[in-house]
């Protein structure tokens, strides 16, 4: 610090000019001890110009100090330190800025701010500006600016004023926050994604419930259908014992003979009708047996025949001689089969045809395919058709498991089931299953 003990200028002026002056005024030469007195004072002087020179260096030294700090804390900044005019051109700029835009700090000088801010930001950049000129209150923003390889990034930028000689300027402060958005889009994307999930579970929970609902109501049904079956078992034994009874003892004439045969019959349709129903409801064992796929086809066509008849839809079997035999769960595989006359029929509004084909493939397949000539399938729709809970009928009508409980049936036997449709023309479900059945091992591969 300059030393406190300095001759003040104006002083050391009034004090030379009483001394001249009074030297003036006297015509009797100086004496030797007003000399001593007065060189004495002008060493004195000199001493303090020289701690004065000394206590300059020291200012100035600290000064070149304080200037390196300045550059190292402005110019080697990692934020970008920018001023600006009020008209926005830039009065200077630190290194980490000048790096950003792409230009010299010498170049950068004069030129608007404006130009280096993407296109659609720059009204924002303008209205913060004015706002802080016009209330000199500090303003910030994000925007967005284009780099010198034409690729643009975010910033934060901060702005407050300074007022110097002439006229305020305004400094900025700004930073690069691309990492920070990219993250951010990229959480609102994964909410969106996630919300998009959590909505499409809820869908398929509801979906799930709605039919757990309904499957309780079908085992209800199934329960009382096996009851009213077996309630209907033993007067209809009981009938046919009386009509055999009757044939074989009374004295018939031939026309009541052919009666008896006729009524004898029925109720022997009758007691097959309630041997499918009481089969067809009765829980699966999951066993496997040799199958007899014509008998077993044969077996669920009574169960879909007024659903055809109703709708003039015709059944043609078209079944392969010496058809062999295979391994399979019976009852899963006419839940198959249920499923695909439906399907079918629900296909051929207002009349059609099935056409229900069996035939063997090598030495390893035989293959059961279900025909009709209905509306056919969207092919944008063939991809899903096997998918849970994707189904093209009414709500009302459709629960869109059907399709996917016989693939998963298929599998585990071992096949596969295939599909060809084309709209308007009709549709074909092959089901393929391995003449040695196999529980659980392997599925053949796709077509």
């Amino acid at each position: 610090m300059i030393p406190n003990r300095t001759i003040d200028p104006v002083e050391i002026r009034r004090r030379a000019e009483e001394q001249l002056q009074s030297r003036q005024g006297a015509d009797a030469p100086i004496s030797s001890h007003e000399m001593q007195r007065l060189v004495q004072e002008l060493k004195i002087h000199q001493i303090e110009l020289e701690m004065q020179n000394e206590e300059l260096q020291r200012a100035y030294a600290e000064l070149e100090a304080l200037q390196e700090r300045y550059f190292d804390l402005y110019d080697l900044a990692p934020v970008c330190y920018v001023t600006v005019n009020e008209a926005g051109m830039i009065l200077e700029a630190n290194l980490s800025a000048a790096t950003m835009l792409g230009a010299a700090r010498s170049a950068l000088a004069g030129l608007p701010l404006s130009r280096f801010i993407q296109k659609e930001d720059s009204d924002l950049y303008h209205l913060h500006r004015r706002q802080l000129f016009t209330t000199a209150e500090k303003q910030s923003c994000e925007l967005r600016m284009v780099k010198p390889d034409k690729t643009t990034c975010w910033i934060q930028m901060a702005m407050s004023i300074t007022q110097q000689p002439g006229a305020p300027e305004c400094r900025m402060v700004f930073n690069d926050i691309t990492e920070r958005k990219q993250a951010e889009e990229l959480l609102v994307d994964m909410n969106v994604e996630l919300e998009g999930k959590v909505e499409l579970r809820t869908r398929e929970l509801l979906q799930i419930q709605k039919q757990y609902l309904h499957g309780e109501k079908l085992a209800a049904i199934g329960l009382l259908s096996a009851s009213i079956a077996h309630e209907f078992n033993n007067p209809l034994q009981s009938v046919t014992t009386v009509l055999k009874g009757i044939g074989k003892y009374a004295d018939l004439k031939e026309k009541e003979a052919e009666f008896i045969d006729m009524a004898l019959q029925e109720c022997r349709r009758m007691g097959n009708l309630i041997a499918n129903l009481q089969d067809f409801y009765r829980p699966s064992t999951g066993k496997y047996e040799s199958i007899d796929l014509h008998a077993l086809i044969d077996s669920v066509l009574p169960f879909v025949k007024k659903h055809l008849h109703t709708r003039k839809i015709a059944v043609v079997k078209e079944y392969a001689a010496d058809l062999p035999a295979i391994n399979a769960v019976a009852d899963q595989l006419k839940q198959i089969f249920l499923n695909l006359l439906n399907n079918a029929a629900d296909a051929c509004e207002g009349g059609g045809l099935i056409t229900v084909t069996t035939e063997v493939i090598g030495r390893e397949n035989v293959v059961v395919h279900v025909r009709d000539n209905g509306a056919g399938i969207d092919p944008a729709h063939l991809g899903k058709i096997f998918e849970p809970f994707f189904t093209t009928k009414p709500h009302n009508k459709g629960t869109g498991l059907g399709l996917s409980v016989c693939y998963g049936i298929v599998k585990d036997h071992g096949g596969r089931i295939d599909v060809e449709s084309e709209p308007g023309k009709g549709t074909v479900f092959s089901v393929f299953l391995p003449l040695q059945g196999v529980h659980n091992e392997g599925v053949l591969p796709a077509k």
